[in-house]
């Protein structure tokens, strides 16, 4: 039980970061496209 508990913890910290990842390159891309200059950076 608790190996489950602890493999369902660390599986929901990975789907986590991929979607942080996922946001963070959203909002540059965005960014990209409202100020050119700043996809330079």
């Amino acid at each position: 039980m608790a190996f489950g508990d602890g493999f369902r913890r660390k599986e929901i910290i990975v789907c986590h970061g991929l979607w942080l990842l996922w946001w963070l390159r959203l909002k540059v891309h965005v960014a990209s496209f409202q100020r050119p200059e700043a996809a330079t950076l």
